[in-house]
């Protein structure tokens, strides 16, 4: 008979005593009132495990044995499209009665989840034999012939149109296996046929296939709009048209009209959409056009020819992993959750970093769910965008409300999202960075910033009679002020796609957030400007808005890192400085259109001149304000001198580390193991003495060696 009530721990102590103390099962039984079995099962189990608390137990036998989960993992990797109904009825004829949540969870163990099968051309052995004679011909071409290709081609968009999907059961990477797709051919129609071309420099013509299209058709599209096309991209001699082997384009009437007309045509291997770059410009469109939902054929072409108008010129269309959509897989989310580091605070929904380490193999598959849906909506979910704000003091003396740092406390859920789609945005946008801004830019560090800064300056001072000018710009609440839709804008320039663009204003906008000082906290307000600091996605998502704010004179150098702005006047004696204040007057005239505010307080100019007569030099005024100079400042965490000697930066460097070497010293009297103490010098001492140590002098090296060795 089972048990119908568990002893509390209490009465299983006093067992324990009693036993102790010398008493039988049987007088311990009749004492508490409990069995005699009960109380020798306890008496058991605190000999063994030395403890009287409840132990984990391993719960609900398995309803699919390890032999039955061989069996199912056999049959659907024979058979992919095998439907979860399929297991159910062959595991009950075997007597095994499951759910199909069971079924789901067993394949899951194995690595397979069911998924919608991938549609892909028909390959024959003589297709596969042409796309890698293709690909090898072409392995070496330079970028410059292929972007000075026309692509082109047709696709239908559908108005209410619903494309049948089917799932197979497959492991991840293998969604392009011959078992795990659909083969597609190219028949059948659709609401509206397109036909459109495009090359490296933007968008061609785009016009509507209204009739059965044929050869005589096609050749007459080509007349009237590849040429004209090709002038407005304004292409190159010896351009190179491409389209694929539809027979109306290998016709013989066709190649021959080709021929006359002197156009050159890429030979292209057949069955080979994925080459054709034009496809993700489709998509594009297609993507464009659903959202706006058309009601009609007449609304369906209209939308398509306006949203093909909008499509950035800037717009890379190379069929890569950069431009697929964006999408959550279990595994990343689940190696984001591990590396949590767990003392982190936790978000306003109270969900710690502890939680998702301890419980990742658990909660990834149900947050990656999530994460996905997120994406599809183009929707932030609105616990996902509740933030605290903790003013974090910037100077140990407080004098106003501008002396605090606002730093957002948000969820770790939602950074850990904010990851994904970070590592996504740096592989789209990475190429196209402003190659002076040294945030988020591969292989580069604030180091690089320093160095380039100071190469530019002591280039131009080598020459006779020069001097240089430098502007450090202080902007007031920078990354408060972003404007989502403007960001949206610009991040469509820079190649993202829509959805993505979309996602991110969602992010933007419509966030609660509250303050907390102390153990006060003030009432809770929605905000749709600003990127919050302390979001994973802020830093990127301010280098991105202002990535269009550059220099457009070769004598001004503007360097950037996030929202560290340094403009660099570089003047040559006897030429008026017009060059580097009508910089400064654009620098200022885009914060204004940006909707960002320049603290004129706190910008301040330095001005490096070694000239033998140095005449007064007229000072630098923004926004009716006169900038002040100074003889130095620090730039990056490296201290710049108006003579570029490194003596104000040295002895700022040693009174840090010489405070830090205080708690070294404590440190040893406890004894501590040496190779403790060497990690501390490290971590702490040794990081604050090497900054900036790749720019300088040899002289200054050897005096950072020797206190090294002291």
């Amino acid at each position: 008979m089972a048990k119908t009530k568990e002893l509390s721990k209490d009465t299983r102590n006093k067992i324990v005593d009693l036993h102790q103390a010398g008493k039988t099962e049987s007088a311990i039984g009749k004492q508490l009132g409990v069995k005699k079995s009960t109380v020798g099962a306890i008496i058991r189990k605190w000999k063994t495990y030395k403890t009287t608390d409840n132990l984990p137990r391993s719960g609900a036998p398995r309803k699919i044995s390890p032999r039955g989960g061989k069996m199912i993992t056999r049959m659907v990797s024979k058979n992919p499209r095998t439907t979860w109904g399929d297991l159910v009825n062959d595991l009950q004829r075997a007597g095994t009665k499951v759910t199909k949540a069971t079924i789901s969870n067993t394949l899951c163990h194995q690595g397979l989840k069911s998924c919608s099968a991938r549609r892909v051309p028909l390959l024959k052995p003589v297709h596969v034999r042409a796309r890698l004679k293709f690909a090898r011909e072409h392995l070496d071409d330079p970028e410059e012939d292929w972007e000075n290709v026309i692509w082109s081609d047709e696709t239908k968009i559908e108005l209410f149109g619903k494309n049948s999907t089917c799932r197979v059961w497959r492991r991840k990477n293998a969604e392009l296996h011959p078992k795990n797709t659909i083969p597609t051919v190219k028949h059948g129609g659709g609401n509206i046929m397109l036909w459109g071309c495009f090359s490296a420099k933007g968008p061609g013509r785009l016009i509507r296939v209204k009739e059965r299209m044929n050869g005589a058709m096609y050749r007459e599209i080509l007349s009237k709009n590849l040429l004209p096309s090709a002038r407005a991209l304004k292409m190159k001699r010896g351009w190179v048209f491409q389209h694929d082997n539809d027979p109306k384009h290998t016709a013989r009437a066709t190649k021959e009209w080709l021929r006359k007309k002197h156009f050159k045509v890429l030979e292209w291997p057949s069955q080979s959409p994925d080459l054709n770059p034009i496809e993700n410009l489709w998509r594009e469109l297609k993507i464009r056009v659903a959202q706006r939902q058309p009601q009609n054929i007449t609304a369906l072409e209209e939308i398509c020819m306006e949203e093909w108008a909008k499509l950035p010129a800037t717009l890379k269309c190379t069929y890569d992993e950069n431009y697929r959509p964006l999408s959550s897989f279990e595994d990343d989310v689940r190696q984001i959750f591990l590396k949590q580091k767990k003392r982190k605070a936790p978000g306003p929904d109270g969900v710690t970093p502890a939680c998702l380490k301890t419980c990742a193999d658990q909660l990834a598959f149900i947050f990656s769910q999530i994460f996905n849906r997120s994406l599809e909506l183009c929707e932030v979910p609105a616990c996902f965008k509740r933030s605290t704000i903790i003013p974090i003091p910037k100077k140990p003396k407080i004098t106003g409300l501008n002396d605090y740092r606002p730093v957002a406390l948000t969820s770790v859920v939602m950074k850990s999202f904010e990851r994904l789609v970070l590592a996504y945005l740096k592989n789209i946008t990475g190429p196209l960075l402003d190659p002076l801004q040294f945030a988020y830019q591969a292989n580069r560090s604030v180091d690089d910033a320093v160095n380039m800064g100071l190469h530019f300056i002591l280039q131009h001072l080598d020459k006779s009679g020069t001097y240089v000018r430098l502007l450090f710009v202080d902007f007031s609440s920078a990354f408060n002020t972003i404007i989502p839709t403007l960001l949206q804008t610009k991040l469509t320039q820079l190649s993202v796609p829509s959805s993505i663009c979309q996602w991110i204003t969602s992010f933007l906008t419509d966030r609660h957030q509250l303050v907390k000082l102390g153990k006060f906290t003030s009432n809770s307000r929605t905000t749709s400007t600003g990127a919050p600091q302390g979001c994973v996605l802020s830093l990127l998502l301010f280098s991105l808005y202002t990535n269009d704010c550059t220099s457009t004179d070769p004598s001004v150098k503007l360097l950037k890192f996030t929202d560290d702005t340094t403009v660099i006047g570089l003047i040559q004696d006897g030429l008026l400085e017009s060059a580097y204040r009508q910089e400064i007057e654009q620098l200022a005239a885009w914060c204004s259109r940006n909707n960002l505010e320049l603290n004129t307080l706190k910008t301040v100019e330095m001005i490096v001149d070694f000239r033998r007569n140095t005449p007064a030099l007229p000072p630098l005024t923004i926004m009716n304000s006169t900038v002040p100079t100074v003889e130095s400042f620090r730039f990056l965490g490296t201290t710049i001198s108006q003579d570029l000697k490194w003596d104000t930066h040295i002895d700022a460097t040693i009174k840090k580390a010489q405070q830090r070497l205080y708690f070294l010293r404590q440190l040893r009297k406890f004894n501590l193991p040496q190779e403790l103490l060497t990690h501390f010098y490290s971590a702490v001492i040794e990081s604050v003495l090497c900054t900036s140590i790749t720019g300088f002098p040899l002289d200054v090296r050897l005096v950072v060696i020797q206190l090294q060795e002291h």
